[in-house]
């Protein structure tokens, strides 16, 4: 059960925190949620393509899964960026890492279930604080990233370019 909480609880705690300091009061609650819940599909999506599709992705040692898994975090950004729902840097920031952290909550839920007699505290703690902002960070940049360069350019280029960070 401490295993649980310790890699669960940072990326909740973080979340709250990003929706409280917005001090601008630009976040909506639903819109946040459908972030959060966006990001836990595209991770039960991203394992059950793996589990079940026979589909190899690896090509040479390189596995292109991480590539797949950030242009599909990115998918609920681009909507928003695309269809004007989010203006502004602070919204893509928290946005971006509402869908990062649901992927990484259920991502820790699925490693807990079939990793259990290998989760030690620390790992857990590695998983909560280390892998969870990992994704959260690297899906607010990329959406970032899509709203700095379509305010100056084109629309589709900065749809082509805002993930390539994330997936490096």
């Amino acid at each position: 059960m401490t295993a649980v909480i310790a890699s669960l609880l940072p990326i909740a705690l973080y979340l709250f925190a990003l929706k409280i300091f917005d001090s601008f009061g630009l976040i909506r609650w639903n819109r946040l949620g459908i972030s959060f819940a966006y990001g836990a599909a595209v991770c039960l999506a991203s394992f059950l393509f793996v589990r079940y599709s026979g589909f190899s992705c690896e090509i040479s040692g390189f596995s292109f899964m991480p590539v797949v898994e950030e242009l599909l975090k990115f998918g609920l950004m681009a909507y928003f960026v695309a269809s004007r729902k989010i203006r502004f840097l602070s919204e893509t920031l928290i946005y971006g890492a509402a869908v990062g952290g649901g992927f990484s909550f259920l991502e820790n839920i699925a490693y807990l279930s079939f990793n259990a007699e290998y989760m030690s505290l620390g790992s857990a703690l590695f998983r909560g604080f280390g892998c969870a902002i990992l994704h959260i960070g690297c899906t607010a940049l990329a959406a970032s990233l899509m709203l700095m360069i379509s305010q100056r350019q084109k629309l589709w280029l900065s749809m082509l370019l805002s993930p390539i960070p994330s997936m490096i």
